[in-house]
């Protein structure tokens, strides 16, 4: 069974984003490992689940595969915090990692009056981030 090729573009870029090719094309990351592996394994760390969901890849898949990429990327976490002496985290991005959630209130506009709801939000955060965060949220969710 011959299996779909799949062709990555060629990628030309300037400044932080030509210093990254430049880096994960080195022998710096892991000798011999050459650009295009050092890039899909990046891009597995953070997008793997996500592909093999879209992919309608059974559930179990999805979900191991979605471990793997939580393992690798508290594994980078860690790598970065110790290489650039860093002692804990600058920003509490989602209410899930600090352990508090955050209520939500809006004002009722005609009564003056303020509601409380039991949903976690992160305040810091005004954009819809999307089908993807949801599903990661639910897959984080399933494994706490």
């Amino acid at each position: 069974m011959r299996k779909k090729m799949y062709t990555i573009p060629k990628i030309c870029r300037t400044g932080d984003d030509g210093e990254i090719i430049a880096y994960l094309g080195s022998n710096r990351v892991v000798p011999n490992l050459g650009l295009v592996e050092s890039i899909i394994g990046t891009l597995r760390m953070a997008w793997l689940p996500f592909g093999l969901h879209y992919g309608k890849a059974s559930k179990e898949r999805v979900r191991d595969a979605a471990i793997w990429s939580i393992a690798r990327l508290e594994g980078q976490i860690a790598l970065i915090r110790d290489k650039f002496d860093i002692a804990q985290p600058m920003l509490q991005a989602y209410p899930y990692q600090s352990g508090m959630p955050a209520p939500v209130t809006s004002a009722v506009e005609d009564k003056g009056e303020e509601s409380t709801s039991s949903e976690e939000v992160n305040e810091n955060l005004d954009i819809d981030l999307g089908e993807e965060f949801d599903f990661t949220q639910s897959l984080l969710t399933q494994l706490s």
